[in-house]
C-alpha cells in the first residue's frame, strides 16, 4: 500500500538526522594527529567523503569547549578554577576553528568559520542566549501538536541564534517554523521557510536536514498547487541520498518522489524508477 504524501511527510521527520558512517572515521585523536602533522590534505579528503558529518565534528569541540565554563561554574569540577577551565575552552576553540577553515576551503564556503569565530567570541551573557535557543527549539519540537505555540518558540530560537550567527541554530529554527507553518495550514510561510531551511542546511553540508526541508517545500507547494506540484523538489531530494543512507530513509524519499510523480502524471519516470529500485519498494 502506497503512503500518501502527508504521511510520507511526516515519517521522514522521525528518521535520524545522520548517515551512517564508519565509527573510526570522525575519532578526534586520528584527525588531530593529522592536523598538527600539517597533513590537512587528509583532512579534507575525510571532510570530502564524509560532509554530512563535518558541522557536528567541528561542533564537538565548541560544546566540548563550553562545557568546561559550565561545569566549573556549577561546581560539577571543583579542581578546576575558572582561568583553567576558560584556557582549556580556548584551546578546544582554536583547534575547532582550524577544522572549520579547513571545511571551507574544501566547500567553497565562509559559513564553517562564520559559525565557530562566532561561538568562540560569545560572552558569558552571549553564551547563556545560545543555551536559550537550544532551549526554545527542543521547546518547540516538544509542542509540535500545537503548532502556534511551537511556532512561537521556533521563532524566539530564530531571533536568538541569527543574533548570534549561530548558523546551526538558524538551521534547525527554520525547519521548526516551516513544519509548524504546514500544520496550521499556512503553506505560503511554510514554503518560504523550508526553501531558506533548505539553503542553510546546504550550505552546512547537514544533507538529511536539507533533505526533510526539501520534501516540506514539497508539499508545501503541493498544497498551493504550484505549477510544478513540488515534483523538482522530490527530485532534488531524491538525487541527494547516497550509498550511506539506510534503506528506510532511501525508500521514504523515493516513495514521496514516486506519490509526486504519480500524481503530476510522469508516469514513464516513475516507471523507470521502480524498475531501477524493486527493492526499496
Amino acid at each position: 500500500m502506497r503512503l500518501m504524501p502527508v504521511l510520507l511527510f511526516m515519517f521522514i521527520l522521525a528518521l535520524p538526522a545522520v548517515a551512517s558512517i564508519p565509527e573510526d572515521v570522525y575519532v578526534n585523536e586520528r584527525l588531530e594527529r593529522m592536523l598538527e602533522a600539517g597533513d590537512e590534505h587528509m583532512i579534507a579528503e575525510t571532510f570530502r567523503r564524509y560532509p554530512d558529518m563535518v558541522l557536528p565534528y567541528i561542533d564537538g569541540y565548541f560544546e566540548g569547549g563550553l562545557k568546561m565554563i559550565e561545569d566549573q561554574a556549577s561546581g560539577a569540577t571543583p579542581e578546576v578554577t575558572p582561568a583553567q577551565a576558560e584556557a582549556a575552552a580556548l584551546t578546544s576553540y582554536r583547534t575547532g576553528i582550524r577544522f572549520a577553515e579547513i571545511a571551507d576551503r574544501v566547500f567553497n564556503e565562509s559559513i564553517f568559520i562564520e559559525y565557530a569565530g562566532a561561538f568562540a567570541s560569545w560572552s558569558p551573557t552571549e553564551r547563556g542566549l545560545f543555551r536559550q535557543g537550544q532551549a526554545e527549539v527542543q521547546a518547540g519540537r516538544r509542542a509540535m501538536q500545537t503548532p502556534r505555540e511551537a511556532l512561537a518558540h521556533f521563532e524566539t530560537a530564530l531571533r536568538l541564534s541569527s543574533q548570534l550567527q549561530d548558523h546551526w541554530g538558524i538551521g534547525m529554527a527554520q525547519d521548526g517554523i516551516a513544519r509548524a507553518q504546514m500544520a496550521l495550514g499556512e503553506f505560503d510561510a511554510a514554503h518560504r521557510a523550508s526553501l531558506e531551511a533548505d539553503t542553510t542546511n546546504a550550505r552546512l553540508r547537514l544533507r538529511r536536514s536539507e533533505i526533510r526541508a526539501l520534501l516540506v517545500c514539497a508539499e508545501a507547494r503541493r498544497k498551493l498547487a504550484l505549477p510544478d506540484m513540488g515534483v523538482s523538489h522530490l527530485r532534488k531530494a531524491w538525487n541527494l541520498t547516497t550509498t550511506h543512507d539506510d534503506d528506510d530513509f532511501r525508500r521514504t524519499v523515493l516513495q514521496a518522489l514516486l506519490a509526486g510523480l504519480d500524481q503530476s502524471g510522469a508516469a514513464d519516470e516513475a516507471a523507470a524508477l521502480r524498475k531501477r529500485h524493486p527493492d526499496l519498494l
